[in-house]
């Protein structure tokens, strides 16, 4: 693209400044030295990169977690997102935390290059790029760990693709095909279709040409991605996702149309700046509390976008057209998807609705830098409709906040059936008040924008610095919007309490394992957390970790089996029903744990067991007034069936010493799974799956070394062609600058 230098340079600086702001809301958590913590970012992918982290420190790739349900594959794969490797520079969860939020000013700047790529002048592209990286679905992605890596991968591309299919050089190919390999490597799934999909529909008009590079770019992409993509195909049969979720599950992340609401009214659920620790919306979500915590883009935005969508661009009508695809998709279960979802098992796969919004942003976020570039070109018909639309979004909602006063029945009526029963009158009054506040402010940012428009439109003040405003305001209420999505705490608080660091000491030395009672099924943990205010939240996560409940163990390096399976990956066999779990009747499961060598049994409850003996009971401060009780189990399997000299046992490997009488077996009592692989005497041995799941081999007489190494089934295929393609995207890259695919 030839352009003027001043071009480049205003691109280049609106690409800085949007990522200086989109950094803004973590500002004071990192120079605190402070780290995120929140539902599956602490309790999931924070244990579980920790745990490849420190194998990579010490030179093994884990495909292998022994540590979770008897031992599951690694649900993460230490290779597949090459970029995560710069974790390693700071293994704990600051550096994670750093490197997830380091992600939304990278997701400004690719997306300021994809404005760009469209015509779309620097001070339009920079607001554009702010609403996309700090709009409510983007920061809600943070504690969801993997999406927010698609988010910020996406628009680059969405910018690849454009151009490797618009021009189809070689070069162009490669660079396409790369990209694509890094936004699904990250395996936001859900997110990386829709990318797809918008690519495709922001591409040049279809030709044949045009239809082979974009075959091209997917096939030498997927290639690309196969080293990471196969293993984790091959453990999607293992577990609740290979059957197929049930409609319910899939469908339980709709988004009730009331909850549409939220777009333009951060605080409508609940206090915006302390979402943890001030939530009403449990009406409206099934579990109480939503998969995407917000879904803010604020009245002003809409606005913007809604007065771009009236600009005449060409991919106008086709951004309109999937972002209202998306809509109707995101509404789920509100929308009557069940019956299709039933119909096979592969749309039950992943569980989606919500973050089909992801497009809906995405679509607001170009309609709007649409209108801020034709606001800097003073094009006078523009600026009135922008000016119209801005006032009619913003005046009701800024009149919301005498509605209290004005119709106080119907205030009372709507905030009955809005709020959670047993709220008093002053506690709704002052939710109330939240929330009306809240669209006003909102409303106030919208008639700044709008007065902003009208002034340009009088010649007033001069386009592009009245540009300049607006992308000001429009950061500003987005910042506003998004504080409290992403709580924080120092990072002592992934560690546990001495006391429960010396049980785990003292369970690590026995070789045990330990089955945690589900403390949210505790009485106990309800009163407790009652006591904690805002702070429960807090207070929850670390009750999580001083239980050992799965997979928060991880970090403790302590060995857990049973439990309940929160990814849908384990095998059914490995794990427990919620009801089960929560260990209101300890006999119904006594058995089962003895039969997986549990040794120990923690719980939050007193628990009576003839099999079951009082260890200790530990207080710890950071929990208080909860107790934690560890419990002996008697009769627990022992994890060889013969006596067995363990002589190497890490995650991958496991080698044993046996003597044995002829034809004897051996049973490891680890879970069996496709990927492992035996040799006794260095000859190979086929390993039996036992009726219970387990690993059985056979010996010959005398001294036997068993090796048992776990390799993920398709793993070296997918590493071969990866490789390839490797090479090819290398050579296309590098060489490829006069070779051009189709006419």
């Amino acid at each position: 693209m030839n352009e003027p230098s001043s071009a480049r340079k205003s691109f280049l600086f609106a690409a800085a400044a949007s990522a200086f702001v989109a950094f803004a809301p973590f500002l004071r958590i990192f120079l605190g030295g402070q780290s995120f913590y929140f539902r599956d970012l602490s309790g999931q992918f924070f244990p579980d990169r920790r745990f490849l982290l420190d194998g990579l420190a010490r030179g093994e790739w884990r495909f292998w977690n022994p540590l979770i349900h008897e031992g599951v594959p690694s649900g993460l794969l230490p290779h597949a997102n090459l970029p995560e490797l710069l974790q390693l520079l700071m293994p704990n969860e600051f550096g994670m935390s750093l490197f997830l939020a380091l992600h939304v000013p990278f997701a400004a700047i690719t997306f300021v290059y994809l404005a760009r790529d469209l015509g779309i002048n620097a001070v339009g592209a920079a607001c554009g790029s702010l609403i996309y990286a700090l709009g409510g679905f983007t920061l809600s992605t943070i504690n969801l760990y993997v999406y927010v890596q698609t988010i910020a991968w996406a628009p680059l591309f969405i910018l690849a693709f454009r151009r490797g299919v618009g021009e189809g050089s070689g070069r162009c190919l490669g660079v396409a095909a790369l990209a694509f390999a890094l936004m699904v490597d990250t395996m936001g799934l859900e997110i990386g279709f829709q990318a797809c999909l918008l690519a495709v529909v922001m591409a040049p008009p279809s030709t044949g040409a045009r239809f082979a590079r974009s075959a091209a770019v997917a096939l030498l992409g997927l290639a690309l991605t196969a080293a990471s993509v196969f293993p984790v195909l091959g453990l999607a049969g293992t577990g609740e996702r290979g059957v197929g979720f049930d409609s319910s599950v899939v469908l339980a992340n709709s988004i009730h149309p009331l909850a549409f609401a939220q777009v333009l009214i951060a605080s409508f659920f609940g206090d915006i700046s302390n979402l943890t620790g001030q939530w009403w919306g449990v009406n409206f979500f099934p579990r109480g509390f939503p998969y995407i915590m917000s879904l803010y883009l604020g009245p002003a935005v809409i606005g913007l976008a809604l007065a771009g969508a009236l600009v005449k661009h060409p991919l106008r009508g086709r951004l309109i057209g999937i972002a209202l695809v998306a809509l109707a998709v995101s509404l789920g279960r509100y929308a009557g998807w069940a019956a299709l979802l039933d119909l096979s098992p592969s749309l039950r796969f992943l569980r989606y609705p919500v973050k089909a919004f992801f497009t809906v942003q995405f679509v607001a976020a170009l309609l709007s830098a649409f209108a801020v570039s034709e606001l800097v070109e003073g094009n006078k018909a523009h600026l009135k409709r922008l000016a119209v639309i801005a006032l009619i979004t913003g005046l009701p909602l800024l009149g919301l906040i005498f509605l209290p006063a004005w119709a106080p029945d119907l205030t009372a009526w709507f905030l009955q059936g809005f709020l959670p029963a047993g709220m008093t009158p002053v506690t709704r009054a002052v939710i109330a008040g939240t929330i009306t506040a809240d669209a006003a402010t909102g409303g106030l940012v919208a008639l700044g924008v709008a007065t902003v428009a009208y002034f340009v439109h009088q010649e007033r003040i001069a386009a592009s610095r009245a540009a300049v405003v607006m992308v000001a305001l429009i950061g500003a209420d987005l910042i506003r919007g998004g504080a409290g999505l992403n709580s924080s705490v120092t990072q002592a608080f992934y560690s546990l309490s001495p006391e429960m660091a010396h049980e785990v000491e003292q369970i690590k030395q026995s070789n045990g394992r330990v089955f945690s009672c589900d403390p949210e099924a505790s009485q106990g943990y309800w009163r407790g957390r009652r006591t904690k205010g805002v702070f429960h939240e807090a207070f929850t996560m670390a009750t999580l970790q001083e239980v050992l409940l799965p997979d928060f163990n991880v970090a403790f390096g302590v060995k857990t089996a049973l439990g309940i399976d929160r990814t849908g990956f384990v095998p059914q066999s490995r794990v427990l029903t919620p009801e089960l779990a929560a260990c209101r009747d300890v006999d119904q499961i006594v058995t089962s744990l003895q039969a997986a060598g549990v040794t120990h049994v923690v719980s939050l409850e007193p628990l009576v067991n003839p099999h079951l003996r009082l260890q200790n009971e530990v207080s710890p401060k950071r929990i208080a007034p909860l107790t934690v009780r560890i419990y002996q189990l008697d009769g627990a399997r022992s994890r060889f069936s013969r006596d067995a000299l363990v002589v190497r046992d890490i995650p991958n490997e496991l080698v044993l010493d046996v003597t044995s009488e002829e034809g004897a077996a051996l049973i490891v009592r680890d879970p069996f799974a496709a990927g492992w692989k035996a040799s006794v005497n260095g000859s190979p041995q086929s390993i039996i799956r036992t009726a219970d799941g387990y690993r059985e081999i056979r010996l010959s007489a005398g001294k036997n070394q068993i090796e048992m190494t776990y390799v993920p089934e398709g793993l070296r295929k997918g590493i071969f062609i990866s490789l390839i393609a490797l090479a090819l995207t290398a050579l296309l890259i590098v060489a490829g600058r006069s070779l051009t695919l189709g006419k």
